[in-house]
């Protein structure tokens, strides 16, 4: 009742979406309570059982995330990742070039200092040191980068029925990923540049015959090399396949005109209004919006196409058995005012639109999609 403004919905019998957190009992789990879910729907079937024989109730662990988003939030979080992962595997690789090329340069300093008598391990742990060097001072730049880039990040708006407010801040899990992750990199990409630089024919580098004879690190490079073209073609290649598809993405028929429209949310009921109250000034909201100049037509709609909310209902096609759960049909819902289908120009392609005298007391209207109408009656239209 506080954030409602009455207490109808709890007193419907028919109503059934409603959604309750609790907190599990130290020592118990997900399916104790769903078995005392189950019990206590199994209580309410019998007792009404017009209305509550095919309910359920289903325990599930709070997300941040629903169940139906969780999916394509999930796919959609997998590919970014897979274009992070490309791109550090192209950096990697480009660093990796430079270090050997570096290290090739190098190849008489070191021969000379192994020629004195420095060991192996002694020179692969100054160049891994090198390594780790760099690696850091690319790893603070980047997440100083990303933190900066923030920003821009966050003055963007997600075109969502309500405020969202996302926080890309950099916490302790993050920093600690890309502390790993660049010594990690640093330890794999450096490593292989100062094994093969070490690994030299002392005589022949000392007497400039290195050059001509360090065809393994020609190689290595020419790896090197190739594992970057590649790699950024694939990211080119994903790139182009990305802008294509928002470009077909951008051409899909909606089948409603959202040019020009402007949309605005009302819940009465959090004023207080009562059904009858509520339902007048819905009359005369619309009388006057459609007495103003700039308005061409206004409509009232519990849901609109598009706007990530979601109402539902199940019914039965004419000749099918509410008995039977194969003809039982989930299909998503909407009320609306008779304007609707004029202010989103959405075409009745048989029959009549909504008119005035559709009311309460009427006979019960209903239009329904040319799409749900070919799964459900594909012989009407």
């Amino acid at each position: 009742p506080l954030l409602q403004g009455s207490t109808q919905r709890f007193e419907r019998r028919g109503t059934s979406w409603f959604q309750m957190l609790g907190r599990l009992r130290s020592g118990a789990s997900v399916d104790q309570a769903q078995a005392a879910v189950n019990t206590v729907m199994q209580r309410l079937a019998e007792e009404y059982p017009e209305t509550n024989a095919r309910r359920t109730g289903v325990v599930k662990n709070l997300s941040a995330v629903g169940a139906e988003g969780f999916g394509p939030i999930a796919a959609f979080m997998g590919a970014l990742m897979g274009l992070v992962v490309f791109i550090l595997l192209i950096t990697c690789a480009n660093v990796a070039g430079m270090f050997l090329a570096r290290a090739s340069s190098r190849q008489k300093e070191l021969a000379i200092r192994l020629s004195l008598g420095s060991g192996r391990k002694r020179l692969i742990g100054n160049l891994l040191t090198e390594s780790f060097l760099v690696f850091l001072v690319g790893g603070v730049g980047g997440v100083l980068a990303a933190n900066w880039g923030l920003d821009i990040v966050t003055a963007i708006e997600i075109p969502a029925p309500m405020p969202v407010d996302f926080d890309f801040t950099p916490d302790t899990t993050v920093l600690a990923f890309a502390l790993i992750l660049t010594l990690g990199t640093g330890f794999v990409f450096g490593l292989l540049p100062a094994l093969q630089a070490t690994r030299m024919d002392l005589v022949s580098t000392l007497k400039d015959e290195g050059a001509r004879r360090g065809s393994a690190s020609n190689r290595m490079r020419r790896f090197f090399v190739m594992g970057q073209v590649g790699l950024s073609l694939v990211l080119l290649v994903s790139a182009g396949l990305f802008l294509r598809s928002l470009q077909m993405a951008n051409q899909i028929e909606t089948g409603f005109e959202a040019e020009g429209i402007h949309r605005t949310a009302l819940e009465l009921d959090i004023e207080g209004y009562s059904e009858e109250e509520g339902r007048l000034f819905q009359q005369e909201l619309l009388d006057r919006l459609a007495a103003e100049s700039w308005v061409e037509s206004a409509a009232l709609a519990s849901d609109l196409p598009l706007d990530l909310s979601r109402s539902s209902t199940t019914v039965v096609p004419e000749g099918g058995d509410w008995e039977r759960d194969e003809d039982r049909v989930q299909v998503d819902m909407a009320r609306v005012s008779p304007a609707y289908f004029q202010t989103l120009r959405i075409p009745v392609l048989d029959g009549r639109p909504f008119q005035v005298t559709d009311n309460a007391e009427s006979e019960r209207v209903a239009i329904m999609s040319r799409a749900w109408s070919d799964q459900v009656w594909p012989c009407l239209l």
